[in-house]
């Protein structure tokens, strides 16, 4: 067995001190480079410390509307007592002339922004390294070590911070929609992708239900249809096993009603309608997490670490949402709630997702009611979840309160942040956990399962 290679010690730390020169040389050339290099880095990203302190002293003039020329960033770094440690005016001067133009100060900066990061991961690991021959805990290292640096290849390709407005690169988003070729995540339900054109990126869907009203069902649906369609998918599962969930959309999508699976008395049709729904299956980018209550910091970095394995991850549902455990203490549970609504709406916007979360409705109160539709104050931290939520979808099955009525599931968006609030209907398929789209005078239309395949 071949011995593992001893670490090198010998080794200078990654940087390209001609990238840092150039970068500093075109900030002084060209005031307009000065926002291209602060939306990318800090002082610490320069390896070097006198490049740091002159990144600093031209951000500081930049502030009081100075130009940075060489006599200007001279007198500051004399004023703040570090002319002498950067290398004198001779090294100022010398800055100026390391580039003839601004214009590579983009490439020039991402650079010298991954040399940092390469530093920064090297040091991470460096101390998980010491952690583990200190006798840590390997699964708290682990944590640690995902939690500092997973998020730094989701923040990297969605350039968080401070952003200059694009307003044409709005207008391409609209003029996009209009070629119907635009970013969004159809739900699979026609009447529902009618009225919002598919879910967007960095939007937070919640689909509040009773018990056995359809929550699940109506997430897992919309994040298969997503995965059909190309679109990576992650699925935190904190109530149902991956199995599970895999044997539900097996249903959906042979038409072999999940008794008879369960049974295992199946006809020969009937398992080459399963074996043709999993080889289908097999070849979707749906990826299940199904950790029994889940923290939400687990939930968070999980996602984060998906989204640096799949940069094209489209949905990710957490169903449901009062399962993933965020305790505060002396806080009330419907502020956990809302702490929690509002982390599931950053996760969209910082990995540019469609979140879907189901939420659990307060049963109770519905039961004492004559009417058993749920309405928005029946769900637990309601004005939390109003507030981080694009959407928020109200379920009800009649059919669940009185036997003789057809089974329909009715979703009622109440909240929207985008559309006026609308409500629609599909049949509810009990047998293959699979909805299919109503039809005229109360009869069902063709086919038409809410997997869209």
């Amino acid at each position: 067995m071949t011995a593992p290679a001893r670490p090198r010690h010998d080794r200078r730390p990654p940087h390209d001190e001609t990238a840092e020169q150039a970068v500093l040389s075109a900030m002084m050339l060209d005031r307009a480079a000065i926002a291209v290099a602060r939306e990318q880095l800090i002082p610490e990203c320069f390896y070097r410390e006198a490049h740091r302190r002159v990144y600093q002293a031209i951000l500081a003039l930049e502030e009081r509307g100075a130009a940075p020329d060489p006599v200007s960033l001279a007198d500051e770094l004399r004023r703040r007592e570090e002319l002498h440690a950067v290398g004198g005016v001779d090294y100022v001067a010398q800055l100026l002339d390391a580039v003839p133009t601004a214009a590579n100060i983009a490439h020039h900066a991402a650079i010298v922004r991954q040399h940092a990061q390469r530093r920064l991961v090297i040091a991470q690991a460096q101390a998980a390294i010491e952690a583990l021959y200190q006798g840590l805990d390997p699964a708290t290292v682990a944590k640690a070590l995902s939690a500092d640096v997973l998020p730094m290849a989701v923040d990297d390709a969605a350039g968080l911070g401070y952003q200059r407005i694009d307003p044409f690169a709005v207008l391409d988003e609209i003029e996009a929609r209009m070629r119907g070729d635009a970013l969004a995540y159809p739900s699979g339900i026609a009447p529902v992708d009618a009225q919002t054109h598919g879910f967007r990126p960095g939007e937070l869907i919640i689909l509040g239900g009773v018990p056995k009203a359809g929550k699940s069902l109506v997430a897992h649906n919309l994040a298969a249809h997503a995965a059909s369609l190309g679109h990576p998918v992650g699925i935190v599962s904190a109530e149902m096993s991956a199995a599970q969930v895999t044997e539900r959309l097996l249903s959906a999508l042979s038409g072999v009603p999940l008794h008879v699976s369960a049974s295992g008395r199946l006809q020969a049709w009937q398992i080459e309608k399963l074996t043709t729904a999993a080889a289908r299956l097999a070849k979707l980018p749906l990826y299940i997490d199904d950790a029994a209550s889940p923290s939400l910091d687990d939930v968070l970095a999980r996602a984060v670490a998906l989204k640096a394995q799949h940069s094209r991850l489209g949905v990710i549902v957490v169903d449901f949402l009062q399962l993933v455990r965020f305790p505060l203490k002396g806080r009330r549970g419907d502020e956990e709630l809302t702490s929690i609504a509002y982390a599931l709406k950053g996760l969209a916007k910082r990995t540019k997702t469609a979140v879907v979360a189901p939420a659990q409705l307060n049963y109770k109160d519905i039961e004492k009611r004559p009417d058993k539709r749920p309405q928005l104050q029946d769900l637990a931290g309601s004005s939390g979840m109003l507030q981080a939520a694009d959407f928020v979808a109200l379920l009800y099955r009649e059919a669940m309160y009185w036997k003789d009525r057809p089974d329909i599931l009715e979703l009622d968006f109440r909240a929207c942040r985008r559309t006026a609030p609308f409500a629609v209907s599909v049949w509810w398929n009990g047998g293959t956990m699979s909805l299919t789209a109503q039809g005229t005078a109360g009869e069902a239309a063709p086919a038409q399962h809410a997997l869209g395949f």
